[in-house]
């Protein structure tokens, strides 16, 4: 049997899995938390490494190639996740910092009980002569 085709696809297998998270974390990167992915498939995925590599585990012979496949799963995953668990909660905050940021209370719409965005809101208030009134 021809061991280096095998080993070729088990290698060629890993590097596959990771170049394909690697636009995921290009984004988690740029935009400070974790958007465009499922989170439930990420984890279903993570566990599927994990009980993969337990499966290894059992076998008479240790396959490296796969144990690399599913422990570079298990690790890509398993970063996605905690970035999703410590990035997330911070990029929810600071968007609901930014919305209250950008109201003030104006003061004809606070007898209402409104609040305006401060574009619309008066910053000065300059006298009209009497005459053009």
């Amino acid at each position: 049997m021809n061991r280096r085709a095998i080993d070729f696809f088990g290698i060629f297998a890993s590097v596959v899995i990771a170049c394909g998270l690697l636009p995921q974390y290009y984004e988690i990167i740029k935009l400070k938390e974790v958007i465009g992915i499922s989170i439930p498939f990420i984890m279903i995925d993570w566990l599927g490494a994990v009980f993969s590599f337990v499966a290894l585990l059992f076998r008479p012979k240790f396959d490296v190639e796969a144990g690399v496949a599913y422990g570079l799963v298990f690790v890509m995953d398993g970063v996605i996740i905690l970035a999703a668990m410590i990035l997330n909660p911070f990029a929810r905050r600071r968007r609901r910092r930014e919305v209250e940021d950008s109201f003030v209370p104006s003061p004809v719409n606070t007898l209402r009980g409104e609040v305006s965005s401060k574009k619309d809101c008066i910053t000065s208030i300059e006298p009209v002569p009497l005459g053009k009134v």
